[in-house]
This record gives structure tokens, sequence and C-alpha cells, in this order.
């Protein structure tokens, strides 16, 4: 099939009612619903350059047709043969984005019990974007970024760096290896009445529990208290065999990461408030990439949203 612009067109010409469902500066892809022969559907089209758009669309395909093999979440149904070359065509879910709260923190460590499961079960599936398996891995994606791109802040993002190149790096534990959904979050999730949808898979893949619980407790669009943090550890060690301390010492390093990702996101925002904003979570990154006291870590997350 055409692109999605192609498709978007006919359906207009055809008097089809199209909406877009989320606008948000440097995401990754649009969402369009529109209904057509009385059924609702959501159209994903991705964004940035054709490289990096056909391997998403390309990982989400794959990763659809993987988790559905289990049968263990509640997940869209693609429809490939409506779908364009640059985007996916799938089933609307009515209902919205749950809360972030207790309920929801429950419903997400599930789902991390949920995949660590599929991986025992089946562990053949391609690594996720961006996996990390050790400290060095998140140096090296770290340095890679700050090679490729202009960023707001630099020169602190990369006194960052060299300070955790300084500390002593270590492999993340081989219980910690499991499926991740990558970017998970009440964002990515549509609850109806009592049942919860997971959305976005085009990151899925084999990665480590470190990597994935550092970054649903420092994903800016997550809330979380001081018990609902420790909670997470104390989940992780139980379902992964992970130290609470493992989580204490990787933190900063994935904080610097996250510093460039945010960056990165806004450098290109012409509102000066999201600039503002920009800065300020960048500038609570590196301050948390810079901390080793466990109790000022979990402070600090809890008071930077």
């Amino acid at each position: 099939m055409s692109d999605a612009s192609i498709m978007l067109g006919e359906l207009k010409d055809k008097g089809i009612r199209i909406d877009e469902l989320k606008k948000s500066i440097g995401g990754n892809s649009k969402l369009y619903k529109f209904i057509l022969n009385g059924k609702y559907y959501v159209l994903k089209v991705y964004i940035g350059e054709t490289v990096k758009k056909t391997q998403s669309r390309k990982r989400e395909i794959e990763s659809l047709y993987f988790l559905r093999n289990f049968d263990l979440f509640q997940i869209p149904k693609l429809l490939l043969e409506f779908s364009p070359d640059d985007g996916l065509c799938l089933q609307y879910i009515p209902g919205k984005n749950p809360r972030q709260n207790n309920r929801t923190n429950l419903e997400i460590l599930r789902s991390f019990r949920k995949l660590k499961k599929i991986y025992m079960d089946s562990p053949g599936f391609i690594n996720a974007v961006d996996a990390c398996f050790s400290t060095s891995d998140v140096i090296k994606q770290i340095e890679n970024r700050l090679q490729h791109t202009d960023f707001f802040n630099d020169r602190s993002l990369k006194e960052s760096l060299d300070n955790l190149k300084k500390l002593t790096q270590y492999e993340f534990p081989k219980s910690s290896l499991t499926y991740s959904f990558s970017d998970v979050g009440a964002h990515n999730m549509i609850r109806r009445f009592s049942k919860y949808w997971f959305i976005d898979f085009e990151f899925f893949g084999q990665d480590s529990a470190v990597k994935m619980i550092s970054d649903y407790i420092l994903h800016p669009r997550n809330v979380f208290t001081d018990n609902s943090i420790k909670r997470c550890f104390k989940f992780a060690s139980d379902t992964f065999g992970i130290d609470a301390k493992v989580f204490f010492d990787s933190i900063p390093f994935f904080a610097a990461k996250w510093a460039t990702i945010v960056s990165k996101r806004f450098m290109s925002g012409t509102s000066s408030d999201l600039r503002v904003n920009a800065g300020r979570l960048i500038n609570q990154y590196l301050e948390l990439s810079s901390i080793a006291d466990p109790e000022l870590i979990v402070r600090k997350v809890v008071n930077s949203r």
C-alpha cells in the first residue's frame, strides 16, 4: 500500500471523519482515529527518517505477533492488510489513559512479571531498542547521542559523562534478563472498565530488568511516592533477584541518559515554557546522575515531577 498521507486523503475524500488522538513534541508517531464500515480504527503513522520509520514499523509488527502467541496481555489487534508502508492500522480501544497511581503501578509491575515469564518460555526475540546489560552499555549510548546530536546544556552533559566514566563499571545480573516494552507508563496504556490495555511496541525486545525498571522510575511522565518506588525495588528483588543497591548504583547512569533524551526532544520546541520545563528536567537528571546516597536518590526522584 502507499504511504499514510495518501490513505488519509482517500478516507477524507470518502467523507470519513479523521481525528488526531494526541499531539506531542518530539514523539515517534502520530495517531489518527477513524470509523469504517461501522468499526473504529487507529492509524499509527511513524515520523522521522525513512530508515527509522521502516525499522520501527517492522519491530512493532514482529512484537505484536510475538506477544499474541502468549495471550498474557490485552493488546490491540493489528490489521496489516489495511496498513500503509509508513504506518499500522490497529483496533481502536475505547477508553482513556489511566491515572499514574498505585493501581496503575501494580498493573505495570504485573506486566513486568508476565514479560519475565514469556522470556523464560521463549527467549529468542531480538534485543530491545537501546537495550542495556551493563553500565558500560549506558555510557556507550550516551556517548553516541552526544556525538550525533546538538544538546541543550551540552557542557554539563559531557561533564556528567566524564564523571560516570570514572566509576567502576559492572554487568547487570543474569537473573535480570527479560523482555521489555522499553517505554512503559500510563501514557502507553488504555484503561477500559477494569481492563488495562498496553500499546506502543516499537521498542520491544530483550533487555535487563535493571534498565526496564530504572527507565520506568525515571520517565518524566511517571509519578511516584516514596512507597511506590520502594515497592518497585522489592518487586525487582522478588521477581528478578535484583538487589536495591544495583538500582542505586545504576540510576545515576540512566539519569544522565534521560538528560540527553529530554534535551533532544525539546531542542526543537518553540514554546519558551517548554524550553524552561526541559531545562528544569535536564538539570534534575544531571543532579541525580551525581548522587550516590540511596535515600537522597529516592527523594530526588519523588520531588522531580
